[in-house]
């Protein structure tokens, strides 16, 4: 009886043993991870968009990443900063559209600093002739001095380090046996804000061209296609400091006149246009490696006349003509790598 005893006790003691050795070797239970995965946003760059009505047919100066476009019509100044449209009261002195059958092309416009530029290259007898400017911040018009040069149809337009350059253009022969007769102009010339002075500078060196369009990129301004009796794709560079032009790599695609440009950062953007039609392919311009890249097309089927372009926000704009309505569409460039 004692020997059972002792046995049925030897088994219990191993029982409570193994059971404590059992939970002992029990791993820890892991602790859940609260990291959150964050998947990258949805890349959108080289691609058109729309962005909504344009107010009028008219010119704009660009600055602090708003666009002002001057209305002579309801004597206001539209304002556009990206996402909506304000308009302020203003004595907008000159008619960029509509009146006396003027067409922007008969336009110089300029933005330096905060300031807008603004003349008349032609003007039916007895209208003024003036060179406005527009301050900005102020919203207030004055006169300045007159533009020196011939009188002038499509000139091209850019600012380099604060003055502004007027390059180009075409006027009529006003030759009564050959009406149709048009001397292309190769004048450029310097507006300087600061004392309020025009200075001739170097001619292009090469043909003379009207329906050109402007731009500048840093310390250069550039000049591209137009017309000289035949369309062009030229590219030409014009460097202030040295007051020399220079040729550069042509714009691929078709000549074209009265293309639209915008820059940037670092790299101008061209494209749109006319040549028996309008165009609708667009190119980037790096300077660094003077080459050109195709980008996306605009998708639009006709284009204002002449095709304005601008950026604010690190964004492309130009301004369409759909069904005789005035819109804009947005380029977003490529993404980072």
């Amino acid at each position: 009886m004692k020997r059972n005893l002792l046995i049925a006790a030897v088994m219990i003691i191993t029982m409570v043993s193994c059971e404590k050795e059992i939970k002992t070797i029990q791993p820890p239970l892991e602790k859940l991870s609260t990291e959150v995965i964050v998947s990258p946003p949805i890349c959108l760059g080289n691609s058109w968009t729309g962005a909504g009505a344009y107010p009028v047919r008219g010119i704009s100066f660009t600055y602090n990443n708003k666009i002002y476009v001057p209305d002579a019509a309801t004597q206001q100044v539209h304002i556009f900063d990206g996402t909506r449209w304000t308009s302020i009261n203003s004595d907008v002195p000159i008619y960029t559209s509509g009146e006396w059958n003027m067409n922007n092309v008969d336009l110089i416009w300029l933005t330096i600093g905060n300031k807008g530029y603004l003349s008349l290259t032609y003007t039916p007898s007895g209208h003024d002739f003036g060179f406005w400017e527009y301050n900005i911040t102020t919203n207030a018009w004055r006169r300045r001095a007159y533009f020196p040069g011939p009188r002038r149809d499509d000139p091209a337009c850019f600012t380099v380090n604060g003055k502004g350059y007027v390059a180009g253009g075409f006027r009529s022969e006003e030759d009564p046996n050959n009406p149709n007769a048009s001397i292309y102009l190769s004048d450029t010339w310097e507006y300087d804000p600061s004392n309020n002075t025009w200075t001739q500078k170097a001619n292009f060196g090469f043909e003379g061209r009207g329906a050109a369009t402007g731009f500048n990129i840093g310390s250069k301004g550039y000049v591209v296609g137009g017309s000289h009796q035949d369309v062009l794709k030229q590219l030409l560079e014009y460097d202030p400091a040295t007051n020399q032009w220079t040729k550069k790599a042509p714009l691929p695609g078709d000549a074209r006149a009265h293309a639209a440009t915008f820059v940037i950062g670092n790299k101008g953007y061209v494209g749109g246009g006319e040549n028996n039609g309008p165009l609708v392919d667009f190119y980037q311009y790096d300077p660094a490696a003077n080459s050109w890249t195709r980008i996306a097309d605009i998708q639009s089927l006709i284009l204002i006349h002449p095709f304005y372009g601008f950026s604010i926000n690190s964004t492309g704009y130009c301004v369409i003509e759909m069904n005789g309505d005035n819109y804009l569409r947005k380029y977003l460039p490529p993404c980072a790598p």
